[in-house]
């Protein structure tokens, strides 16, 4: 009874050592994603990551979750930059202007603040 005692306190120790070192694991997502993200955990910057449908494809939003000043940036399934969020000015830049009205919201990816 004690060794099997001693066991599956092992078991569970070993058990939370490892999960307090793992870093999460975002599934579903794009490799250059979940590599992206892993860069973010690391930033002391507060970011909030969000997927939208736009102009009929999916997109992903990265923008400063603080203040206005700073900007963000919309991308591709693919990871390729579509647009810029200027933050000063509080707008999308160009081919990315209606995107307040036409974009839709599918989930928040990521948040950190």
């Amino acid at each position: 009874m004690l060794l099997r005692t001693i066991f599956v306190f092992l078991c569970f120790f070993l058990v939370s050592i490892s999960a307090k070192t793992q870093e999460p694991i975002f599934n579903g997502f794009p490799q250059w994603l979940n590599l992206e993200l892993k860069e973010i955990r690391k930033s002391k910057l507060p970011v909030v990551v969000t997927k939208h449908m736009y102009k009929g494809t999916k997109v992903y939003v990265f923008k400063a979750n603080a203040c206005c000043d700073l900007g963000g940036s919309m991308r591709s399934e693919k990871g390729k930059t579509l647009c810029i969020f200027i933050g000063f000015v509080g707008r999308w830049e160009n081919e990315c202007r209606d995107f307040p009205k036409s974009g839709k919201l599918l989930r928040t990816v990521y948040e950190k603040n």
